[in-house]
């Protein structure tokens, strides 16, 4: 057992205010590289459903959505030019 007077290291071991201040100091930043890391998939998750969504709006434009699903040729190379998926 150790004694009143030698401090013990353990959860409940209450801090002096320097070491206090420099642990919330280090929680706060990592606290903000994971909310940069949380924002920044956001956004690239995003902007990837935005390029998809105009690049396939585009497409669409040339192309009929039933012509698309339905047709069985893709001949994209060819002067008949078809986009089929079926």
């Amino acid at each position: 057992m150790s004694s009143p007077s030698q401090p013990t290291i353990h959860s409940r071991t209450i801090l002096p205010p320097r070491l206090r201040r420099r642990r919330l100091i280090g929680e706060s930043v990592i606290e903000g590289i994971l909310l940069l890391s949380a924002m920044s998939a956001v956004f690239i998750t995003l902007a990837i459903i935005v390029v998809l969504l105009s690049e396939s709006l585009v497409f669409f434009r040339h192309v009929s959505l039933i012509d698309f699903v339905t047709d069985t040729q893709w001949t994209i190379m060819f002067e008949d030019k078809h986009f089929g998926i079926a």
